[in-house]
């Protein structure tokens, strides 16, 4: 199952014109998460739609996070359960990828794990304000807000951790991109530089 995960999103070999392409939705999708409007608004467009999609997949996983733990009976791992596994998963695949030395699979997936990671830090950083609006519709609910302020009393202990999942979003992009690059170049060197057909060496009497 394991080599399936990373087959899927895409080959061994990555054409330069699909790696490019890539990093162009990537670039689109980082501009709409992280700049206009960090995880709130996503607007319209082919950026957007990318963006939604996203955000649904990072939930999906987050949401899982909480049920998986909520057994435990901790409160405090339960609500951090969510940022935990909606991290996990794709570093997790990041790491499917490599073993695999599939490089398209690998752009896919630290993409997401860009994303998810920034998702995450926007989510943090919004802990004392909590506007940020929550899929139940109540403030009190805001996992961070209740760790940060009510169950560890840490306050301003968002902004550190905050810049720390920033900054793993920004390297997982930075990353993809050189995947991307590499992968670009390496495909093109492969089929420039094909070996040709070799030939049985012919013996004394030209046999």
């Amino acid at each position: 199952m394991a080599p399936l995960l990373t087959r899927l999103p895409a080959p061994r070999g990555l054409h330069p014109v699909i790696a490019l392409a890539g990093w162009f939705v990537a670039a689109l999708l980082a501009f709409r998460l992280w700049v206009e409007d960090p995880g709130v608004e996503y607007g319209g467009g082919p950026a957007g739609w990318i963006a939604r999609v996203a955000h649904t997949v990072n939930l999906l996983f987050h949401e899982a996070g909480h049920v998986l733990l909520a057994p435990l009976g901790w409160d405090a791992l339960t609500l951090l359960g969510g940022t935990l596994l909606q991290l996990l998963v794709p570093i997790v695949l990041v790491g499917l990828a490599v073993r695999e030395r599939r490089p398209g699979a690998l752009v896919v997936v630290l993409m997401l794990l860009s994303t998810s990671a920034y998702s995450a830090a926007t989510y943090v950083a919004d802990a004392r304000a909590r506007e940020l609006p929550l899929i139940t519709g109540d403030s009190s609910h805001h996992d961070w807000g209740q760790l940060i302020y009510e169950i560890w009393d840490v306050p301003g202990a968002e902004e550190p951790i905050a810049l720390v999942l920033r900054v793993l979003g920004i390297a997982a992009f930075v990353a993809a991109t050189a995947v991307c690059v590499l992968a670009g170049r390496r495909w093109a060197a492969g089929r420039d530089g094909a070996p040709a057909i070799r030939r049985r060496p012919l013996g004394p009497y030209g046999r």
